[in-house]
């Protein structure tokens, strides 16, 4: 076989296998693991990592594609912040499942308008998606667990509260006004600082009506969520992140997950005879690969 490589003096790699050649650059997403596979030398692995859509539009069954840096999902060009999430999540080894499912549930909203606000609130807050594919985000509510305007909405943990979305304003411009909210973590500090309690909401993309234009996009209007967790702090010390992951289990828990390479796995039959299904990482190593509907490992037996 044809197989070589070349690292430059500025790090960028040209790798040859079978005779087909592959440039590879510092600020590549799997730089690393290019890097670790040439020194084991499993050039095998490398077209697979090389080509970050590929791998992409085979996890996605092909509905998901990538072409000149642009996410294309069932045809239509999807924002890049989108992108960006996408990337995060195959750099991090987590399951591609989680953000199929975010796209069809913001592909149900029903707002042009409301999509592409919500893409600028998760670029801007870079909020972690759930494996669902809904998204968390903070809410602060009083010392009784209702909410700041009315008093009147239950928000502690397990509540789900809901309204009509035609009754929800869909005006951005209208900063304060009708409707389910929601905000980041940098919000927090310019709503009742020090005061009540700070709540995970859990929200569905399809259920988002409007990101309002002041505080930089940081806080939203929905027609629905659910209370997941509350951000148990001293505030007067700071409001640190509570979100320290990509992505997060169904019940806003952390998502349990094995240590996976999501591009380079054996052609191994996935039976219910005892078969191990099996992948192998760069290095050589196997490890378990088989998952259950949801997109989640499953365990050995």
């Amino acid at each position: 076989m044809n197989n070589g490589y070349l690292i430059s003096n500025s790090g960028a790699v040209t790798v040859v296998v079978n005779g087909k050649t592959f440039n590879v650059t510092t600020d590549h997403v799997n730089y690393e693991k290019i890097i670790t596979a040439l020194q084991v030398r499993n050039y095998d692995a490398i077209p697979n990592l090389a080509n970050v859509g590929k791998a992409i539009t085979s996890a996605s069954k092909g509905r998901v594609s990538v072409l000149n840096g642009e996410v294309i999902y069932d045809g239509n060009v999807i924002h890049n912040s989108v992108t960006k999430r996408i990337l995060s999540l195959v750099t991090k080894n987590l399951p591609f499942e989680p953000m199929l499912n975010f796209l069809e549930n913001l592909m149900q909203n029903p707002s042009f308008r409301a999509v592409n606000e919500l893409y600028d609130f998760l670029e801007v807050c870079s909020l972690p998606i759930t494996e669902d594919g809904h998204f968390l985000a903070y809410k602060r509510v009083n010392a009784e667990y209702k909410d700041m305007h009315t008093g009147t909405i239950d928000n502690k943990v397990g509540c789900n509260p809901k309204m009509f979305r035609n009754l929800v304003d869909e005006d951005k411009s209208r900063t304060c006004s009708n409707g389910l909210h929601f905000c980041s973590l940098s919000y927090l500090s310019s709503f009742g600082a020090g005061s009540g309690h700070i709540m995970i909401v859990k929200i569905n993309p399809k259920d988002v009506v409007a990101i309002p234009a002041d505080y930089n996009n940081t806080k939203g209007r929905c027609c629905e969520y659910v209370v997941v967790d509350e951000h148990v702090i001293d505030e007067s010390k700071g409001i640190p992140e509570k979100f320290t992951e990509p992505l997060y289990s169904a019940d806003g828990s952390d998502f349990e997950y094995e240590d996976t390479d999501l591009f380079d796995t054996d052609d191994t039959e996935d039976t219910d005879t005892g078969t191990e299904v099996l992948g192998v990482k760069p290095n050589g190593d196997r490890f378990w690969n088989k998952r259950d509907t949801s997109g989640k490992f499953t365990k050995r037996s």
